[in-house]
């Protein structure tokens, strides 16, 4: 959106100075020139990014303004307008949602955010710029179904002139329950409902009689545990696997702070244990990890042999007796 000089020129003295008085503050926008937001689409890893370019405008006055590297919707000067996706996930799990916007309007104005049956809200700060953008953190939302969802944006109270120009509502992957800390007796357990799911199929499922991380059925998904280490040392990996009859063969690699120079690799090929849910608990290599502090642990195929890899319930760094 572009609003006439003089007011942009007002506008941003003001808010010069009101960004400068809360540039440390915990609610300003993290400004960003991300330009990985124009299409609308799911990445391998499980993102899903919501672009202007494919959203629903319902109302008098909110727009897609378009220019070359720059899609978003502008001139939302009635607070009544709305902007919306209809989106079918192809998983169910936790995500982070994320709004990435622009204003020069002052700051104040507040939105919320519906993802399915959730709502998000948020107080919008200035970016200083209708062309500088901003991304700002909405919250924690679990899509329980793989069905069609809405995901709608609507202006609940309105600070000057214009709501925001909107580029991008993001879901990102997140922890689905808590993230793992090492127990008294040194041993450290993964259960996949603290996992966080990077892929598109790959899901935590809940039901009682699974209570695993199942729908392995793509080598580009993986599962992540961010995990907390008091006593460093040695752990032998377990994994409670379980594999459906002629299924067994495929490759899976387990990464231990894979992005640290002194990171493990270590591989184990899937057992066929006559069921997806017969799990069997298997040793199938040992870490050393020599510093306190949060910690990664990923797994991921590297070849899936027939339909789907595995299950995986849980993973367990066992501390080695010296």
């Amino acid at each position: 959106m572009r609003l006439p000089p003089t007011f942009c020129h007002a506008a941003a003295c003001l808010l010069a100075v009101a960004a400068a008085a809360r540039a440390d503050g915990p609610s300003a926008p993290a400004v960003t020139a991300d330009r990985d937001v124009e299409e609308t689409r799911q990445d391998d890893d499980g993102r899903i990014v919501l672009s202007a370019r494919t959203a629903t405008v319902d109302g008098s006055t909110a727009k897609l303004e378009s220019d070359p590297g720059d899609q978003r919707i502008g001139f939302w000067t009635n607070p009544a307008d709305t902007v919306s996706w209809t989106w079918k996930p192809t998983r169910w799990g936790a995500y982070k949602a994320r709004l990435t916007y622009s204003s020069a309007a002052p700051s104040g104005s507040e939105i919320e955010v519906t993802v399915g049956d959730t709502p998000l809200t948020c107080r919008l700060e200035s970016t200083g710029d209708w062309h500088r953008y901003a991304s700002l953190p909405l919250g924690r939302v679990v899509i329980p179904t793989t069905g069609e969802i809405v995901v709608r944006v609507r202006c609940t109270k309105l600070v000057g002139n214009a709501v925001m120009n909107l580029k991008a509502i993001t879901l990102t992957p997140t922890c689905e329950g808590t993230p793992p800390r090492q127990a008294a007796d040194g041993t450290v357990t993964l259960h996949g409902r603290d996992a966080t799911v990077r892929g598109t199929t790959l899901r935590w499922e809940p039901a009682e009689k699974k209570q695993t991380l199942g729908f392995w059925t793509r080598p580009t998904d993986a599962a992540e545990w961010t995990f907390t280490l008091d006593a460093p040392g040695t752990f032998d990996v377990e994994v409670l696997q379980g594999c459906g009859t002629g299924q067994g063969g495929s490759e899976m690699a387990i990464d231990v702070d894979r992005d640290r120079p002194n990171g493990s690799t270590l591989a184990f090929t899937v057992e066929d244990t006559g069921g997806f849910q017969a799990f069997k608990p298997r040793t199938v290599g040992r870490v050393t990890i020599d510093s306190t502090g949060d910690h990664t642990l990923r797994v991921q195929p590297t070849k899936i042999a027939k339909t789907a890899a595995c299950d995986i319930r849980q993973m367990r760094l066992v501390p080695v007796e010296k």
